[in-house]
């Protein structure tokens, strides 16, 4: 009612969190108390996390990267059966992301993966979502593919593949031509070919390194 009385506009994940008119909205709130490493580690009402936070991620970037997963936006009805297959691709992202398993069971502070590594950020979430939507489509072996992931070197210190890609002047750069680098990155990692596009992004950007 104060934000309405005065005109201010909620964050992202607060909207996010009341909106029950869209179907997404909805669906990433139920992600928060089914997928395990979402569960008590997810900001709801903020869209950023402050430097001591005990959470590792915000509903507003669940909600972007699962649209990207599901080809979903805004308004738009989902079926049950993306419903489950949701919550089934956002659990298989956190067995092979050891990190996030382990700081749901309280063995490093959230703040430390945030600080020390890119997998709880937004862009890398988005970018999963990126690869998710193309391998559930192409490959009945989504999953075993997806188990390659565990083998990436998430740390910020790994500069060989994130400076430029993710890492720009010393931040994160979650931009969209940073998504799809990162998205590129892990495609390559995972033997998945690039689109056009993303092929043409990563031919500039490689061509500027």
């Amino acid at each position: 009612a104060d934000l309405n009385r005065h005109a201010v506009k909620p964050a992202k994940s607060l909207g996010i969190l009341y909106d029950h008119r869209d179907p997404l909205a909805q669906l990433c709130s139920s992600l928060i108390q089914k997928v395990d490493a979402f569960v008590g580690m997810t900001e709801k009402e903020k869209a950023t996390l402050s430097n001591r936070e005990n959470k590792m991620f915000t509903l507003s970037s669940i909600y972007k990267a699962t649209g990207c997963l599901l080809g979903y936006k805004k308004g738009d009805e989902i079926k049950n059966s993306d419903q489950k297959l949701a919550i089934t691709f956002w659990n298989e992202i956190t067995k092979n992301i050891p990190d996030w398993k382990a700081a749901k069971n309280r063995e490093i502070a959230p703040y430390i993966l945030r600080r020390d590594f890119i997998h709880t950020h937004g862009i890398t979430l988005q970018a999963l979502g990126n690869v998710g939507h193309e391998l559930i489509h192409t490959k009945k072996e989504w999953k075993t593919i997806l188990s390659g992931i565990r083998h990436i070197d998430w740390s910020r210190d790994n500069l060989k593949n994130w400076q430029g890609r993710v890492i720009v002047h010393g931040k994160i750069n979650k931009g969209s031509k940073h998504v799809t680098l990162l998205t590129n990155f892990i495609k390559k990692e995972l033997n998945i070919p690039l689109s056009e596009h993303e092929a043409e992004i990563e031919k500039t950007f490689n061509g500027c390194n």
